[in-house]
């Protein structure tokens, strides 16, 4: 294990939303309110998000088929609406006292369909809810609610267990660098008290013993790039001052060694991406989330897959180098990287085997790239450092692959920019 107290590095990992959403609580009554109230609370404050309430009333059928049952009347339609809040709003007073009185919408429906289209109509921040039933028949039937929402949600979801009266001091997360698990950890840090500590836990394959002798090298080679990797995203995440990332592999199966660890170091929250990699593990939630969330005795936060936005950023995180010669890909690429350097000083080379390396310019800041797909153009705008004011454009043209370096702390290092026999590389001088 390894660990260091990071301060906030100038630079912010996650994307930044323009507002924040609000936090929904989904609820259910029947004494499971107070725990997820409580949790809520400090997570809404911590975010700066607006707790709203939702609750859902399964739908009862209209009429039936052929049986000649008339239509249910809407006053009993109406009826078990207000009684679901009435009950609902009881325990709701009780768990906020005087101080609150949280926004309480009743919905029917399918629950979790419900609740995770009411968050994405709301551009919720997260959900919060109870960690869910634990009986055998409802994972028969499929009718364990927090799983049913994590598959249909598009924010993070976090399942509360028992009470949770302030931000945990220790969390633990699943890292498989998946971009889904990658966010996990960022959310996390979000959830983490000011003091707190964060564990970022890889679980590789117990194959040493089966790959032992003739694999021993690739064994070494696969746990130190394992290891590269744990330090890269410790250096890449965006961490509160104050706040310690321990990283930590080991090998066996993920939901036992995740469960262990934070049973021995204390945790108050584990956390996950709620898929793995690959074309099938995006269809269903991972098994690592499944079983964390059916056995875990500490809240789990599980978060979805990313935008396409996020994935790039987080795979141009974990790797030194992305390099693609895919045109498509370019106009968004190029994007990204002028969003994240607008305003850093430059160095602008141009490297022709006819003509040697050549200096361009040094000391200018980035004002702008872009990709122009109608006449294959990349464009570089470059303006004084002191006054933003354009003072240069570099134009290539016959692009033929792009490059992004990036620096362990997940800062961009250069652009590399392949053309004709040669190639253009900016790269930055702070």
């Amino acid at each position: 294990m390894s660990s260091t107290t990071i301060p906030r590095p100038a630079y912010t990992s996650a994307s930044e939303p323009r507002t924040v959403g609000p936090i929904v609580l989904a609820l259910g009554g029947r004494g499971a309110v107070a725990p997820v109230v409580a949790a809520a609370r400090v997570v809404a404050a911590r975010m700066h998000a607006q707790p709203q309430v939702v609750t859902v009333v399964d739908a009862l059928p209209a009429y039936y088929v052929g049986s000649g049952v008339e239509p249910l009347p809407p006053d009993l339609v109406s009826g078990r609406r207000a009684a679901a809040r009435s009950a609902l709003q009881a325990e709701l007073d009780a768990a906020l006292g005087s101080r609150d009185r949280w926004p309480l919408d009743v919905f029917d429906g399918p629950a979790a369909r419900t609740v995770a289209q009411v968050a994405r109509d709301r551009h919720a921040r997260a959900i919060i809810m109870g960690i869910g039933r634990h009986a055998p028949m409802d994972r028969l039937l499929g009718e364990e609610l927090t799983l049913q929402t994590l598959r249909l949600a598009d924010c993070p979801v976090l399942a509360v267990a028992g009470s949770w009266t302030a931000l945990p001091q220790r969390a633990v997360v699943a890292v498989d660098f998946s971009a889904a698990s990658v966010r996990a950890a960022e959310e996390a840090l979000t959830l983490l008290a000011d003091s707190g500590t964060l564990t970022l836990l890889h679980v590789r394959p117990a194959f040493d013993e089966v790959m032992r002798p003739a694999g021993e090298v690739w064994v070494g080679a696969h746990r130190q790039r394992l290891t590269e990797l744990l330090e890269r995203l410790r250096h890449a995440l965006s961490a509160p001052a104050g706040v310690t990332i321990e990283t930590m592999l080991v090998a066996g199966d993920p939901a036992e060694e995740v469960l262990a660890h934070a049973a021995r170091v204390g945790a108050q929250l584990v956390a996950t991406g709620s898929t793995g990699r690959g074309f099938f593990a995006r269809m269903v939630v991972g098994s690592v989330a499944t079983r964390l969330l059916r056995a875990s005795p500490v809240s789990v936060l599980a978060v979805p897959t990313p935008t396409a936005e996020e994935t790039d950023r987080i795979e141009r995180l974990l790797a030194s180098t992305r390099e693609t010669s895919e045109a498509a890909q370019w106009p968004a690429m190029v994007a990204m990287f002028s969003r994240q350097n607008a305003g850093r000083p430059t160095r602008l080379e141009v490297d022709d085997p006819s003509l040697g390396a050549q200096t361009q310019e040094s000391g200018y800041a980035l004002v702008g790239a872009s990709y122009d797909r109608r006449d294959g153009r990349l464009e570089l705008m470059l303006g004084d450092i002191m006054t933003g004011a354009r003072r240069l454009m570099h134009s290539v043209g016959g692009v033929q692959s792009l490059a992004v370096r990036t620096e362990p702390d997940g800062r961009d290092e250069a652009l590399q920019v392949r053309h004709g026999t040669g190639q253009t590389i900016l790269t930055f001088r702070d």
